[in-house]
């Protein structure tokens, strides 16, 4: 049995078309031969493409590797890291609007957000009030995750608290023993221990002052 190859219009066995489901018969319409060749014309245009698309998108090329290849990010860190502090300078001040934007928005829809914010903000102004600085992690230094506290944190909550309270700021996070006890830098990370913080009302914080209450 013979077929003709559309491409050199011989005709020739069929063993020599490669099998194909796609094509009626079976078989592709040109030959292997044909299709050899056509595959190393391919090869030399695809080959003679890459190089111009290489040195014409070198720029891109290597914004992409920077970013997602980690042997280049390896073989090129300090660059990569000049770059990185480059772009930050040049767009800080849109950087840092949009990323308070970002937070504003977040927090008025996401209590749990909002909860881990200001508990960060606490640890570091408690470090930083008691004359240290924060050097771990403020999960780390809370002693359990965020997610954990928040529920800890309601389970504390008095008569009259709830979240709505806590996001108008009429419920404070309380250091049961006051920070004013600290002596040393692990006494702060001590007092900042989950077990340490309750939700207390704002005017009997404010009230309660350095000293404990029981």
């Amino acid at each position: 049995m013979t077929k003709r190859c559309t491409k050199c219009g011989v005709k020739k066995p069929v063993e020599a078309f490669n099998f194909s489901k796609s094509h009626s018969g079976g078989r592709y319409p040109q030959c292997k031969d044909c299709r050899s060749a056509y595959r190393a014309t391919r090869k030399v245009e695809t080959t003679t493409y890459n190089q111009a698309y290489r040195v014409a998108h070198k720029a891109e090329i290597a914004a992409y590797k920077a970013e997602y290849d980690p042997a280049y990010r390896a073989a090129h860190k300090k660059e990569i890291l000049a770059q990185a502090k480059a772009y930050y300078i040049a767009n800080k001040v849109e950087r840092l609007a949009c990323s308070h934007r970002y937070t504003t928005e977040r927090k008025k829809r996401d209590s749990l957000f909002k909860f881990k914010c200001n508990v960060r903000t606490l640890i570091w102004f408690s470090f930083k009030r008691c004359g240290y600085c924060k050097s771990s992690k403020a999960a780390t230094i809370l002693g359990c995750t965020f997610e954990q506290f928040y529920c800890y944190y309601e389970s504390k909550f008095t008569p009259g608290m709830n979240w709505e309270e806590v996001a108008k700021g009429n419920i404070h996070i309380d250091h049961i023993v006051p920070l004013a006890t600290a002596q040393t830098k692990a006494d702060v990370v001590q007092l900042c221990h989950y077990t340490n913080l309750q939700p207390l009302w704002a005017k009997d914080n404010l009230h309660k002052g350095g000293r404990r209450v029981t």
